[in-house]
């Protein structure tokens, strides 16, 4: 099973007045940062005006419990009041909340529909979901095509993580002719943007010689990369390949 996607930790579209813009950024700042009160404090001055931004913030951390005493019900209510107002994360995160039954009766389709509304008004988000629970069919009926569509659609915006599952796609042949040509060019936009994951895959294929040229040097380089990065199977990869003659 795929882990569905609530919020992004990072990157934030921002559409209100600039100053509740600008107090938006400072808010996921201290949210990045721990500071959860000032975050909760910040996001609840927006959800106050009004600001569709302050709503899925605020809901968020009333999901999460943080900076604020946990509530799923509360939750539910400011994402609702953010997708009324055209968020499109506050849409994605209640669909999440209908499908998953927190804060409100468990309704896998209608949480779905609104995933989908979501996905279509360009929540990357959305779209990753969308595509996962069209893959995994819980709750909808299973379309491994339309899945793998969506999910190219989130990898086209350049989202690493969904790059690298749109290369895991073409290399299974999952939703798509298998085409490891294609799987090895994904996996690189990924792996260019430091996912380990997708630097991991991409070196077990030039490890194997699939939809690249063999070359256990390049394999080398990704699986040292990766093992900078903390990732345990290209530690051992390297250390039981320290004395291997094609790699010195």
């Amino acid at each position: 099973m795929r882990s569905f996607v609530f919020a992004a930790l990072t990157a934030l579209a921002l559409t209100a007045a600039p100053v509740l813009a600008q107090d938006a950024a400072s808010g996921v700042a201290a949210y990045q940062a721990g500071d959860f009160k000032t975050a909760a404090d910040t996001f609840s001055i927006m959800a106050a005006s009004r600001d569709p931004a302050g709503y899925y913030w605020l809901g968020r951390l009333y999901a999460e419990g943080k900076g604020v005493e946990q509530s799923d019900e509360q939750a539910v209510g400011l994402y609702q009041k953010g997708a009324d107002l055209g968020n499109r994360d506050a849409q994605n995160a209640l669909g999440m909340s209908y499908y998953n039954g927190a804060g409100v009766a468990q309704d896998k389709a209608k949480g779905f529909d609104l995933i989908v509304k979501a996905a279509d008004a360009g929540s990357l988000l959305a779209m990753r979901n969308a595509g996962e629970m069209l893959l995994d069919g819980d709750g909808v009926a299973k379309d491994s095509v339309a899945g793998a569509l969506w999910e190219k659609k989130a990898a086209e915006t350049g989202d690493a993580a969904s790059e690298n599952l749109l290369a895991a796609l073409y290399y299974s042949g999952e939703g798509f002719d298998q085409d490891y040509a294609q799987a090895a060019a994904w996996f690189t936009k990924a792996a260019n943007q430091d996912d380990v994951d997708a630097m991991v895959n991409l070196a077990k294929l030039y490890e194997s010689g699939k939809g690249v040229t063999a070359d256990k040097k390049t394999a080398q380089s990704w699986y040292a990369k990766a093992a900078d990065k903390g990732d345990n199977d290209a530690a051992t990869w390297l250390v039981s390949h320290a004395s291997d003659p094609e790699l010195q």
